[in-house]
C-alpha cells in the first residue's frame, strides 16, 4: 500500500513533463528523465559540422574587422560637422552581410542534431538580414549616400534611412544568442557558450537602442572575439553521455 508521501510526490521527466513511475526513471546529465527522452537527447555525430563551424569562425573574423574599421573611421572623422561627414556604410553593410551569412551556417550546424527547425529559423533570419544589408549597399552605390528630407540633404544612416536593416540585424543577434542558450541546455553548461550567448543578446539590445559608435563597436568587438572562440572550439562529434538508471533497478 502506498504511503502518504508516495501518493503526494510526483516525479516527472524534465523534457516531456510526463509523470514517471519508479521503473521508468533514468538519470541523464544529472537530471531525471524518462528513457525515451534521454535517448532522444543523446548527442549524435554532428554530420560533418566542423566545416560549418570553421566558416562561422571566419565570419566572426570578418565581422570583427568590419566593426573595428568603422569604429576607428568614426572616431577619426566624427569631428567633421554633418552633413560633411559620411559614414562608411557600404563597407559596413558589405562586411556584416558576409559575417552574418557565415555565422548563420554555424548556428544551423549547432542546432541541427536535435532542434533542426531552430537552426533553420536562425539561418533564415540571418539570410534575410544579409539580403537587406546587400540591398542597402546597392542603394548607396546607385542612389548615393544622401537622402533629401524636407528639401534638406542628409547623409544616409541607421536612424533616418536604414532603420529596418539595423533592426533586423539586431533581431538576428538576439535569435543567435537564444539558440546558443538552447544548445547549452542540450550539451551542458559551458562558460564560453554562456558568454557567447549573453554577448549576442547584449549586442542585439545595444544595436537597437544605442546609436553611439564607440559603445556599439566595443560590444561588437568583444562579442566577435568570444564567439570566434566558441565556434572554433566546437567538436566534430560530441561525446555521448551514458544513460544510467536512478537507482531503482
Amino acid at each position: 500500500m502506498a504511503t502518504h508521501t508516495e501518493e503526494k510526490s510526483e516525479i516527472r521527466c524534465v523534457f516531456c513533463n510526463r509523470k514517471l513511475s519508479r521503473e521508468e526513471i533514468v538519470r541523464y546529465r544529472g537530471v531525471i528523465s524518462c528513457r525515451e527522452c534521454a535517448r532522444s537527447q543523446r548527442q549524435i555525430p554532428s554530420q560533418a559540422a566542423r566545416p560549418f563551424f570553421l566558416l562561422a569562425s571566419i565570419g566572426c573574423i570578418v565581422g570583427l574587422m568590419t566593426v573595428e574599421f568603422n569604429m576607428l573611421y568614426d572616431l577619426m572623422h566624427r569631428q567633421v560637422l554633418l552633413p560633411s561627414y559620411i559614414p562608411p556604410l557600404p563597407m559596413y553593410f558589405a562586411g556584416l552581410s558576409i559575417a552574418v551569412i557565415l555565422q548563420s551556417l554555424g548556428f544551423y550546424a549547432i542546432n541541427r542534431p536535435i532542434n533542426r527547425n531552430l537552426g533553420i529559423e536562425v539561418a533564415v533570419v540571418g539570410l534575410v538580414t544579409a539580403l537587406l544589408q546587400i540591398v542597402s549597399v546597392m542603394d548607396i552605390i546607385v542612389n548615393g549616400p544622401f537622402v533629401m528630407i524636407e528639401e534638406v540633404l542628409y547623409p544616409k544612416d541607421f536612424t533616418n534611412y536604414f532603420s529596418t536593416t539595423h533592426l533586423v540585424y539586431s533581431l538576428f543577434m538576439l535569435a543567435a544568442g537564444l539558440s546558443i542558450l538552447v544548445e547549452i541546455g542540450r550539451t551542458g553548461i559551458e562558460n564560453g557558450a554562456i558568454a557567447a550567448g549573453a554577448l549576442y543578446i547584449a549586442s542585439g539590445v545595444t544595436v537597437a537602442s544605442v546609436y553611439i559608435w564607440p559603445a556599439v563597436g566595443l560590444v561588437h568587438i568583444l562579442m566577435y572575439v568570444v564567439v570566434f572562440v566558441y565556434f572554433i572550439s566546437r567538436r566534430e562529434t560530441p561525446v555521448e553521455k551514458t544513460i544510467t538508471t536512478w537507482g531503482y533497478e
